[in-house]
């Protein structure tokens, strides 16, 4: 019985070789941690607060997670005791990093993904006793022709899926 599986076995093993693609899916692969990078920087000039970075659960990745810049508050001394301070939201959010804007990176945001971050956030809240908090999910699309320069365009786009 061993005979008449032994020529079979190389059906069922995996090739020493990697696939002759593997450098171009390193190469965006790398671009896209650059992307991630450049939006943690980005969003931190904008008063954000990095909380976590490539948050990964069983169902997916989360890119960053930050907390947005505290509102100012409004109450000028008119009250006899100031509100309680509500804390700022936690923003979700997905990076998208393109080598050309030739095809945006908001469509790569199709209703499967947008149904998968709705139910990673909740999740990821869950986990991290968040789910009283505010929070949202943002996408911020990077077109990055050339890793050794600034990247040419940033869109963010806050609030881009609602829960």
């Amino acid at each position: 019985m061993i005979k008449f599986l032994k020529p079979f076995t190389r059906f069922f093993t995996r090739p020493t070789k990697q696939p002759s693609g593997t450098q171009t899916s390193n190469a965006s692969h790398e671009l896209g941690k650059q992307g991630e990078r450049y939006a943690e920087k980005y969003l931190i000039k904008k008063g954000y607060h990095t909380l976590k970075k490539n948050v990964r659960i069983p169902g997916g990745e989360i890119d960053l997670i930050m907390q947005a810049p505290a509102s100012p508050d409004k109450s000028r001394g008119y009250e006899k005791q100031p509100p309680p301070p509500s804390l700022p939201p936690i923003v979700f959010v997905e990076v998208k990093t393109r080598s050309s804007d030739r095809y945006r990176g908001e469509l790569a945001i199709n209703h499967a993904k947008r149904r998968r971050l709705i139910q990673l956030t909740q999740r990821i809240a869950k986990r991290n006793n968040w789910q009283y908090r505010k929070h949202r999910i943002d996408i911020i699309v990077i077109v990055w022709p050339d890793p050794k320069s600034p990247p040419t365009t940033i869109r963010h786009h806050p609030n881009a899926v609602t829960l």
